[in-house]
């Protein structure tokens, strides 16, 4: 079996049988020799896959590559399988992902078929048709399966058929056609099959022809072009809503007779007409006075055209990288009148103020303006407009970090067949979808998408666009190791540079030239050099994304030099830039989504001053810097109601310095905080009198491995691994800082990337074959800082009346929403909560509502839930509590975590999420896991018991009934979670069961000793 492609499935694949099938799959396995190392589980996967489980197959696949990750078939499989769930499921990032996993097949082995085949359907699918006809070509002479290669054939002639396009001219000319003849009919259906065409011709070209044609005294021929412009002003007016043309032209008929009036008008549009044409060759310098000319004229003879003026007028000013007058033309063109008659130019105008907004660094505000001009791009049918909208949403969605959503608001616009016949358009979205795919480090697929745009910036001719598509495909090249193209590239960029008349905009591409050509620096002194010259343009232009990379790359080269010092002020000022974006940035999720984007800055300054400096409390320093910011931002802010945290009155923030830290750690506890590198782990251990700093020789990716193959031990019952795997990570992360810790040290870590899915309790200490927990407290924090808000915290809320629990068992979900969901077990929790703390509130089953939970939660010192929950790993605010629904509950007895957030529970000291994986979720690079336990510390719970992972219902019964008999004797929540752990060891419960749960917060003895 030579491989599975998306060919294969098929009803007649389907015939024989899953049986069949697998028992076919794993004789072709045994007869090419690959039985042994991954012939079953691909036999289960193809099976899946030809059975139409994408899902099955995709886990399959993926497990097989963890042991195998060379094997081509492996990856070709794959990319089947995500071609398979893409077409179903209508999800355009598994396109993406199949391209990925088939060209790396092709790769591994160029001589592999089916890779082939499943690259050239998923280049086809991403619009990548050039591509994808060389490769259809290549299996149509190499095949020698005949089913293979008929399918390659009608795909490769598919290819053919669609890229014969109706010329712009040739539609033109029918219109012209139906006007002289008098069809209205034919006219309609011509401008209504194009009407952003058609209305650029009138507003562009069409107007100013007319009035050329009047000032040069050809009547008959103005008359003719007047006659046409009439007829698709009227059409457009008619069918989508969009009255310039008819209320340009209506102004002419009214003028009839007034040869003055008419020359002032043929004056105005003749100027608006030059400027538009000197603008299209990019001659903007020539553009200028022509169109500040047509602007003045049209604006006295109250022509809407004026409008169109100011906005050619902001482009120029925003070509020039000179953004505020830019939106003082734009501006004006954002008012309602204009969204209910231009709706164009309205369009327009909120289209380029969403791309001012990606330039000056606030991703938001541009999301806000192209969803403006998304909605009249679509109102009037001009699908290329509005695909080049759709692609500076994806950019802005990249900015904030969310790729594979961008790469799904981008895939619409890539594949629209509008934007195939617009090469502008068409080197707009290509340009976006080469950034992406250079963003997920496929540089391959990039240089594809960026030669795409090469040939359509090649098409419009303007050396703007020429010099930003050479400059960017010599960027790639040099990414994957051509230095010979890129340097070429860059040359023939120059080239084209020298036809750029303004000083301003040719001194901004040269900068942009320049930090592209100082990667291809000979030495780190040259690079500097070339970046000295690039920095202050980017500070000049305002192209902050740009100026972050180039202070980034000026950085390392001093450190190639071994300039520290310099590296470290270069780096600050990227790092101060970067904050200054975020602040911009209005909701938690997309602040989160930006930092992480900034995550290199702070591994280039802790290595710096850990490594290079030997400055540790520097290092620490940004290392607070980085951690849980957003969280902290909601702690300290309080909120109130929906309010943002930058709407909140909000305490003093929270030093970052050490010393200033440790004095506020309480007595007897030390915190150990991670940081990791790619090579290495950088570990801070902080008292109230001691500080320590130690580096550990093992990188991120091979601690985050270890983390996750523990938890799978435990998941699968693998004891013996387990312990193994835990004594190992105990060597590598206690071990290292055990001389700064005394035995009755209560332990608070904090942890970093793949470690905050790690059970630090389990951690097992080989020597002494103890678990960390059998020797210290422990608990988790997000920051050091959030550790101290939360301490601060719970010092307020400590009282000397004893603590009541509002507890919500098994609530009644509604089943019709989960019905492959069962019912929790009963755990008796209500015999045991009343004894031990008296004035607590039990609601169970149809009683534990969502509401109930809502209205009632902020008066009870401790809350219990016992229900069932589902993390969502994509939308971490999606992720699910199930209560019971009220009678009229719109929300059907499910709470959102984000439905907590600008919640405040003024009295709650504990909540305790008894279900499955409430501290798990997506692991922000910067901020930590988005788990179901962060909304209950911003919303001002210090303590959060949660679990990291999913646990079964007996024993966690049993665990917190045990849990509650501690607490009730003291209010020392890692005290009793401690004890109870111990207790569960002791009497042989599965490690799985009772290392599930740590406290998220600021646990201490006594919270009120925290200064």
């Amino acid at each position: 079996m030579a491989g599975v492609s998306w060919n294969n499935i098929t009803p007649d694949g389907l015939r024989r049988g899953a049986s069949s099938l697998r028992r076919d799959a794993l004789q072709a396995f045994k007869d090419a020799g690959d039985l042994d190392t991954i012939g079953p589980s691909r036999a289960d996967a193809v099976v899946a896959l030809l059975s139409g489980d994408a899902d099955g197959a995709i886990s399959r696949l993926s497990k097989a590559l963890e042991r195998a990750p060379l094997q081509p078939i492996l990856w070709s499989d794959l990319a089947a399988a995500h071609l398979q769930r893409g077409a179903a499921f209508a999800d355009p990032y598994d396109f993406v992902t199949a391209l990925t996993a088939a060209n790396r097949a092709c790769h591994l082995d160029p001589d592999l078929r089916a890779a082939r085949f499943n690259r050239a359907l998923a280049l086809q699918r991403l619009s990548l048709y050039e591509r994808a006809r060389a490769d259809w070509e290549v299996l149509r002479t190499t095949e020698y399966d005949p089913h293979w290669r008929h399918a390659a054939r009608i795909h490769a002639d598919a290819l053919v058929r669609s890229s014969v396009r109706v010329d712009p001219k040739t539609r033109l000319d029918a219109l012209e056609r139906a006007v002289g003849r008098g069809d209205p009919q034919q006219a309609k259906a011509l401008v209504m099959g194009s009407p952003q065409y058609f209305r650029e011709y009138l507003e562009s070209h069409l107007l100013a022809a007319w009035a050329d044609a009047w000032l040069a005294g050809h009547s008959a021929e103005a008359e003719r072009l007047l006659a046409v412009a009439r007829t698709i002003g009227q059409v457009l007016a008619t069918g989508n809503g969009e009255w310039m043309g008819a209320d340009m032209v209506a102004q002419i008929d009214r003028l009839r007779g007034d040869a003055s009036g008419l020359a002032a008008r043929a004056h105005a549009l003749e100027a608006y007409g030059r400027g538009v044409s000197q603008l299209q060759k990019g001659d903007i310098d020539g553009a200028l006075p022509a169109l500040q000319t047509a602007r003045r004229r049209l604006t006295s003879q109250h022509s809407p055209l004026a409008g169109w003026a100011s906005f050619r007028l902001a482009v120029y000013h925003y070509r020039r990288s000179e953004y505020p007058a830019a939106l003082a033309f734009l501006q004006p063109l954002t008012q309602d009148f204009y969204r209910d008659r231009y709706p164009a130019l309205h369009g327009q105008a909120f289209y380029l103020i969403g791309l001012i907004a990606v330039v000056r660094g606030d991703p938001t505000a541009s999301l806000t303006a192209s969803q403006e001009a998304l909605a009249d791009f679509k109102k009037l049918g001009e699908a290329a407009y509005a695909a080049r909208v759709t692609s500076t949403v994806a950019t802005s969605f990249d900015f904030l970090g969310m790729r594979s959503e961008a790469w799904r608001q981008l895939y619409p616009a890539l594949i629209d067949p509008a934007t195939l016949d617009v090469p502008a358009e068409r080197e707009v979205i290509c340009v976006v979808a080469a950034w992406l795919a250079t963003g997920d480090g496929e540089t391959e697929i990039a240089l594809w998408f960026q030669e795409e745009r090469l040939r359509n910036s090649m098409k419009i001719g303007d050396p703007y666009r020429i010099v930003e598509a050479r400059r960017g495909r010599g960027e790639i090249l040099e990414g994957l190791g051509d230095r010979t193209g890129a340097a070429q590239d860059f040359a023939l960029a120059r080239d084209e540079l020298r036809k750029i008349s303004d000083p301003r905009f040719h001194d901004s591409m040269d900068g942009d030239l320049k930090l592209a050509e100082a990667r291809l620096a000979a030495s780190p002194a040259e690079k500097i050099a070339l970046l000295d010259e690039v920095i202050p343009i980017l500070r000049s232009t305002s192209y902050q994304y740009r100026l972050a990379q180039a202070l980034l790359a000026r950085a390392r080269a001093y450190e190639a030099l071994g300039r520290s010092d310099d590296a470290a002020r270069d780096l600050s000022a990227a790092i101060a830039e970067c904050e200054r974006q975020r602040t911009k940035i209005p909701t938690s999720e997309e602040q989160i989504s930006y930092f992480d984007r900034t995550r290199d800055l702070f591994d280039a300054m802790i290595e710096l001053h850990a490594e290079r400096l030997h400055q540790p409390a520097e290092a620490f320093r940004f290392s607070e810097r980085a951690k849980a910011r957003v969280l902290l931002d909601w702690v300290l802010a309080q909120p109130i109601g929906q309010a943002s945290p930058e709407s909140t009155q909000e305490r003093a923030p929270l030093s970052t310095d050490p010393a200033e830290l440790q004095r506020q750690i309480p007595p007897g506890t030390a915190v150990i905080e991670y940081w990791l590198l790619p090579r290495s782990a950088q570990v801070w251990v902080l008292r109230r009198d001691h500080f320590a700093a130690e580096a550990v020789p093992i990188g991120a990716k091979k601690l985050g491995a270890l983390s996750r193959r523990l938890q799978q031990e435990l998941a699968q019952g693998r004891r013996a691994e387990a312990l193994a795997t835990s004594s190992e990570l105990f060597e590598l992360l206690i071990r290292p800082i055990a001389r700064h810790l005394t035995p009755a040290d209560r332990l608070v870590v904090v942890p970093d990337g793949a470690l905050h899915g790690l059970p630090f309790a389990l951690l097992r200490d080989s020597r002494s074959g103890r678990y960390l927990i059998q020797d210290h407290v422990c608990s988790v924090a997000p920051s050091v800082r959030l550790l101290i808000a939360s301490l601060r915290r719970a010092g307020e809320l400590a009282s000397s009346q004893p603590p009541r629990a509002l507890v919500m068992e098994d609530p009644a979900f509604d089943s019709s929403l989960f019905y492959s969901i069962p019912r929790l077990r009963a755990s008796h929790l209500e015999r045991v909560i009343p004894g031990l703390f008296p004035g607590s509130r039990m609601l169970r089953e149809e009683a534990a509502t969502r509401s109930a939970f809502l209205d009632s939660a902020s008066d009870f010192e401790i809350l219990h839930f016992g229900g069932h929950s589902l993390v969502n790993a994509r939308y971490p605010l999606l992720s699910q509590m199930l209560f019971a629904p009220d009678k009229d509950d719109r929300a059907r007895g499910v709470l959102h975590s984000g439905d907590l957030l600008g919640r405040r529970f003024a009295h709650t000291r504990l909540a305790v999420l008894a279900s499955c994986s409430t501290a798990a979720g997506r692991i922000s690079s910067t901020e930590g896991v988005e788990s179901l336990a962060r909304p209950f510390l911003a919303a001002g719970v210090p303590e959060v018991v949660a679990s990291l992972w999913d646990v079964d219902d007996p024993p966690t019964a049993e665990f917190f009934a045990r849990f509650y008999h501690h607490l009730a004797q003291r209010f020392d929540v890692a005290g009793a979670l401690q004890a109870t752990q111990v207790e569960a060891l002791e009497h042989g419960m599965d490690p799985k069961a009772w290392g599930a749960f740590e406290v998220i917060g600021g646990s201490a003895t006594d919270p009120r000793l925290i200064p």
